[in-house]
């Protein structure tokens, strides 16, 4: 053979070995989306397509809940989350923080997520107040139940 072909080996195996590897991944996730489909689909599992029943606590005083019980946590957080960063890089003067909470039935929370204001964003503060923010418990909602609330340091 020429010194040429035995060069082109190399890459064409891995072109090969890359569309074999693709085309598995392909057809792996494709039978996937047909059970996740029957399982998210409660008339195909049997289930009754009744809508769920509202939850025992309104939106608003979930909310009000959680708003409570994050001013109870302030003191703590500027202290401890605002006051070190802003010694150490005054700018943006306020951390605006938007939280979601979901809480189970039973009023315990299942997840918690965080969205920082473009213009007050501080990293270091929200991992800080991540970190040290407990869980928070609320009035058992009947249901699954999301809220959002805002929230800004100092």
């Amino acid at each position: 053979m020429p010194g040429g072909s035995s060069s082109l080996t190399i890459p064409i195996a891995i072109v090969i070995a890359g569309a074999l590897l693709g085309t598995g991944i392909y057809l792996g996730l494709r039978g996937d989306q047909k059970s996740a489909r029957v399982a998210l689909d409660p008339a195909a599992n049997g289930a009754s397509t009744a809508p769920s029943p509202r939850p025992a606590v309104s939106e608003e005083a979930l909310t009000k809940e959680v708003v409570s019980a994050l001013e109870g946590s302030r003191a703590t957080l500027r202290t401890t989350c605002w006051e070190p960063a802003a010694q150490v890089r005054p700018t943006p003067a306020q951390a605006r923080l938007t939280f979601e909470f979901t809480f189970a039935a039973d009023g315990t929370q299942i997840g918690r997520g965080v969205r920082e204001d473009r213009h007050a964003s501080r990293p270091d503060v929200t991992a800080c107040v991540l970190a040290l923010l407990p869980p928070i418990r609320v009035q058992p909602p009947g249901a699954n139940a999301r809220v959002e609330v805002s929230f800004a340091l100092p």
